[in-house]
């Protein structure tokens, strides 16, 4: 949500007022605009989604906007953490990475059914997401932290 803040009030000069729904919400008609995340979003970007005429990707927006990626998760260890430790975790970490990425059909193919996605299709989605973590990376991060820092940010209000 806080992404979709950002280039709401500061790439288009919109000042919005967001309410939180619970999950399994399916009627949107008494909102102008609605956030969907993680397998409702990629659904939906497929099917489209009565009563709206527009889709954005977010991720898209941010890139069009900045010429960064954006960078949706990282994983991250506390420095006290002893280095052996954060060595083999590391190595856990990139061979598990490694072993993904080399067989994105496979590791997409059961969940991309159950969105209504060919295989085809998730594999494009998932080959779209850098998984390592650059210098690009490291400027997008810090743009946006500016970016967020320049908002205020007011409670959500529930529905």
């Amino acid at each position: 949500m806080k992404l979709l803040r950002i280039i709401l009030e500061k790439k288009y000069g919109v000042t919005p007022r967001f309410h939180r729904m619970h999950s399994g919400v399916n009627n949107y008609e008494e909102f102008d605009a609605v956030l969907l995340i993680g397998d409702e979003a990629l659904r939906h970007k497929k099917t489209g989604l009565r009563g709206f005429d527009l889709v954005y990707d977010l991720a898209t927006e941010w890139y069009e906007w900045q010429k960064l990626p954006f960078v949706f998760a990282v994983w991250a260890v506390k420095k006290s953490m002893p280095p052996d430790r954060q060595a083999e975790l590391s190595s856990i970490l990139a061979a598990s990475l490694d072993k993904g990425v080399e067989d994105l059909g496979t590791v997409s193919l059961a969940h991309a059914r159950s969105l209504g996605l060919t295989s085809d299709e998730s594999v494009e989605y998932l080959e779209g997401f850098n998984y390592r973590l650059g210098e690009r990376e490291k400027e997008a991060i810090r743009v946006f932290e500016s970016l967020l820092s320049a908002i205020d940010v007011e409670p959500l209000h529930r529905q």
